[in-house]
């Protein structure tokens, strides 16, 4: 079963751990009795209690929901066929996305994504117990990144942002250059060949410089550069990775398109249908078990409307 990865931006969320563990629905229906939280400040407040009291109790609550994940959902996925996605902004899911199912979690205080797809990826994959086909959005654009989840068996297919300031000033940007394999050399608009001049590591990444003494009479120069010395092209050496991953983005657009339809569902449930827009929780680890929670609680719910109850409970054990 091939399977995806596929990012969406979400927040906090804050009730779901409450729910989890009273046993009532999102919309304030019970499964067994009813259950009404308290209004306003004091409510807040007493609810912000009632999960410092659950997360002390639980202390090792995120390493008991992996567990269950790991059993529950491994033993259900001859029942529920799917594909994976991850979601974070603060907070980062993979989830199998047919029927939306979290199978692994983390949260963050990073910036930024570029550093998360293998991470999450890997943590995917020690769920599922088998390569699969990773999914993002350009955020997570990552060349060492990529190469990790190359290297673990997993196909990443990420669409390379528009970086270059030369073509936002009109000027020919990389693209325009075409890299010659077998001999190791770049062609210019120009015709003329942009051939290996020396290397270097920067910022930990070895890359090779690429460079034509045709530039001081070139006619088409000031198309090309603003430097007097002429156009220098850049190129890492693990860069045919990330031109094979680009050729696979291009051979199928429909998958990046699945994407953003598929990572709807966990974010408008959790945030929107159930209000969850934030945390109750400060310090990151006990956000990461209040989220953790969360997960559990959303993964309860999708199983009972995904299995009938008595394969669930078999399942379960």
């Amino acid at each position: 079963m091939e399977s995806f990865l596929l990012p969406c931006v979400a927040t906090g969320v804050s009730q779901l751990a409450v729910w989890c563990l009273i046993g009532a629905t999102p919309r304030g229906q019970p499964w067994t009795s009813a259950v009404t939280l308290p209004q306003g400040r004091n409510g807040l407040r007493a609810r912000r209690r009632a999960v410092l009291s659950t997360c002390h109790e639980l202390s090792l609550c995120r390493h008991v929901h992996h567990a269950f994940m790991r059993s529950a959902v491994l033993d259900l996925i001859p029942l529920i066929a799917a594909t994976a996605c991850h979601q974070r902004n603060d907070v980062g899911r993979y989830s199998r996305c047919k029927h939306k199912l979290i199978i692994a979690n983390d949260v963050t205080n990073d910036p930024g994504d570029r550093d998360w797809l293998s991470p999450m990826a890997l943590q995917a994959k020690e769920v599922l117990g088998c390569p699969f086909d990773a999914v993002a959005d350009v955020g997570y654009y990552h060349g060492e990144e990529v190469k990790t989840c190359l290297e673990a068996g997993i196909t990443p297919y990420v669409a390379r942002p528009i970086t270059s300031a030369n073509q936002k000033l009109g000027l020919f940007s990389k693209d325009d250059f075409t890299y010659d394999g077998a001999t190791d050399t770049y062609q210019c608009p120009a015709g003329a060949q942009l051939t290996f001049r020396f290397d270097a590591v920067e910022h930990g990444r070895h890359i090779r410089y690429y460079a034509t003494p045709a530039c001081g009479g070139c006619a088409r120069k000031p198309q090309c550069t603003r430097s007097k010395g002429g156009r220098r092209i850049t190129r890492w050496v693990d860069e045919h990775l990330l031109e094979a991953m680009e050729q696979r983005v291009r051979r199928r657009p429909e998958v990046m398109k699945q994407r953003k339809q598929l990572v709807e569902h966990p974010f408008g449930t959790m945030k929107r249908w159930w209000d969850a827009g934030y945390f109750l929780m400060r310090g990151l680890e006990k956000v990461r078990t209040e989220f953790s929670l969360t997960v559990l609680a959303y993964n309860l719910r999708r199983m009972v409307n995904l299995v009938e109850m008595p394969r669930l409970l078999a399942a379960l054990g």
